[in-house]
Formats: structure tokens, sequence, C-alpha cells
């Protein structure tokens, strides 16, 4: 797992209610102050909570990492919300892929703050994408989205929360469509 607190708490908080899922490590950073959007542990105290390998500041793409997640040998890695883009060298390692769990329907509303840009152009629906991970950003083939209404009085961090709520429960959905070991193919 690779990601931030809030989103990413949601996503790995879904990876340990799936079946037959262990989260070998967690890939993350330790921030100086609380989250800012809804009350939220940070992603290393959560980590804590449930005895997991948690790596702090990591230069995901770095020799380092990439010989420990080769050491590792994941079947998936799971991305969400993480300010690296990884290299094609980390992407390929996992057997079944390496997925990312993106707060929108791509493709619309690709890149960073998608939460945000729906707000300001007056969306009334967004949800959750969970695609392949390629070079390219957001490009990847999607293997799962589902929707969810933004209401007129949702405000940045209301959105944020419903995301990451809806995050939590679409992850096991999506984790068992790898559980015989064949990697979906995705659209």
């Amino acid at each position: 797992m690779i990601g931030f607190t809030g989103l990413g708490n949601a996503v790995l908080r879904g990876l340990l209610k799936s079946r037959d899922v262990t989260v070998n490590s967690v890939f993350t950073k330790k921030y100086e102050h609380p989250y800012p959007y809804y009350k939220e542990i940070q992603m290393v105290e959560l980590c804590r909570r449930n005895n997991l390998n948690c790596y702090l500041d990591k230069e995901i793409n770095s020799n380092e990492v990439v010989e420990l997640l080769k050491k590792e040998k994941p079947d998936l890695i799971f991305v969400a919300s993480f300010n690296q883009i990884l290299s094609k060298d980390v992407i390929e390692i996992p057997k079944l892929g390496t997925i990312n769990l993106h707060p929108s329907l791509l493709p619309k509303y690709r890149g960073p703050y998608p939460d945000q840009a729906v707000l300001l152009n007056g969306e009334n629906q967004t949800g959750v994408t969970i695609h392949y991970m390629e070079e390219a950003l957001d490009s990847g083939n999607i293997i799962f989205q589902k929707e969810l209404e933004i209401s007129p009085d949702d405000n940045y961090s209301s959105l944020k929360k419903k995301i990451a709520e809806l995050a939590e429960e679409v992850v096991p959905v999506v984790v068992s469509l790898f559980s015989n070991g064949v990697k979906p193919e995705g659209i």
C-alpha cells in the first residue's frame, strides 16, 4: 500500500477488511499537523495499531524501495493519495499489477485535486475509480467505478470524507476481483 493520511487510510482499512489479504508494507509520510479535512488519525498510527511495516518519507522510485518491493514480491500494489509518480520499475513489480484509487470518475478530472475541481465546476456527481497504473498519469485501464452524489451542502471537507467512506466500502469488492490470482482486464 502506498498512500497518505486521509484517502490512504480508507483504502488501508478496506484492505484490512478484505478476505485473504495480507498487507506487507505501507509507504507514507508523517505530517507535523492534524489531518485538516475531517477527523482522521495519521496513516503511521493506523499502521502501528495494525502491526504493519510502515516506511516514512521514502523516495518511492529509489533503488532502496525498488529492491525492498522486489524482495517482498507483492501480488498487488494499491496506491491512494500519493504525491510521487511511480516509475515503470515500481509499477511492474507486482504480478497482478499496480492499481490506484482515484477520487473522481475517470477519465474526467485526471490529476491532483479532482474533488476540488468537481465542486468548483458545480458537478452534482463524482465517485471513485480504481484503475491500473501506467507511466502516464491516471491513464490505465479502469477496473471499477462507483458514483457518489454531491449534495448542495457539501464542501471540500465533507466531500473528501464521503469519497473516503466510499473508497473503504469498494476496496474489498475490487480486491475480490483478484482473489483467484487472475488479473482482471479492465476497460
